[in-house]
């Protein structure tokens, strides 16, 4: 969702493109405006992620504990979990941004801006 969300962002922004890369703007600077705003993008899911995961993984972990009458930890939600998570979320922000940026930054300008 977060690769779909970014990249239907960016590409409702080819006209915008098209202006930054007339003004003179490189690709790399362009770039760099979409990644930044990918990033916080991440950063908000990677945060909900984390607490959305960690709440659930404990509440289940209790229903099955107290459901059983054994102890019993079903997820395990650590710091690998949270590596993970926070990987998966900034290589797909990267991807995202990376691809519809580079091909429509190939372009130009002026076709960018007449193409909408």
């Amino acid at each position: 969702m977060l690769f779909n969300f970014i990249t239907a962002s960016i590409s409702a922004k080819k006209k915008d493109i098209g202006i930054l890369r007339a003004v003179g703007a490189r690709g790399t600077d362009v770039f760099k405006i979409f990644f930044s705003e990918a990033f916080i993008i991440a950063a908000i899911c990677i945060i909900l992620s984390i607490i959305f995961t960690r709440v659930f993984a404990g509440l289940i972990n209790n229903s099955v504990s107290n459901d059983s009458g054994i102890t019993v930890s079903l997820f395990n939600f650590g710091f690998l979990s949270v590596l993970m998570i926070t990987g998966i979320a900034l290589v797909s922000a990267f991807i995202s941004t990376f691809f519809p940026v580079y091909f429509n930054s190939k372009k130009k300008p002026v076709e960018s801006i007449r193409s909408l």
